[in-house]
């Protein structure tokens, strides 16, 4: 009745299709269909900050997911020493404002924010698999010379025993 290849086909798309369709997160101010637009407050990660004529982009890391905050010119944005990198832990903020969504222009939850406030500043440290290779490449390097001085030594020493 069904041919093996149909059905191999439709459990390869199952195999890809399912884990897509739970890797979707949770929404994260709650249920998706509440009364949008809403005053929230929540905190996170400062990633990026982009300053623009009427107000200031800010990309927030908030239960690993990216938010956008949009600042107007007259709320102040507190002075932020750490972004989020590959070796920096972000200044950690909150934010007092009003949830928004237009997917149509934007690809996440976007907050008119209204007030910001430091809560944590961030932190450099120092990624030590780095400093394992490192030190990997420098034994590498230091066994590479010495094995060209003793090639260089050897065939000097034939030129003159000639």
């Amino acid at each position: 009745m069904f041919k093996p290849k149909y059905i191999f086909s439709l459990v390869l798309l199952g195999v890809f299709l399912l884990p897509m369709s739970s890797s979707f997160p949770a929404p994260i101010f709650g249920k998706s269909k509440a009364v949008i637009p809403r005053e929230i407050s929540f905190s996170g990660e400062v990633l990026d900050i982009f300053s623009r004529a009427k107000g200031s982009w800010i990309n927030l890391l908030v239960k690993d997911r990216l938010v956008s905050v949009w600042a107007p010119k007259g709320v102040k944005i507190p002075p932020v020493k750490y972004k989020g990198g590959y070796n920096t832990i972000g200044d950690t903020i909150e934010v007092k404002g009003i949830l928004t969504r237009d997917f149509k222009k934007n690809t996440g939850p976007v907050v008119t924010a209204k007030v910001i406030e430091r809560v944590k500043p961030g932190c450099r440290f120092a990624d030590k698999v780095l400093l394992r290779e490192k030190n990997t490449a420098l034994v590498l390097f230091a066994s590479f010379l010495a094995c060209a001085l003793i090639f260089v030594l050897a065939k000097g020493g034939r030129k003159n025993a000639e």
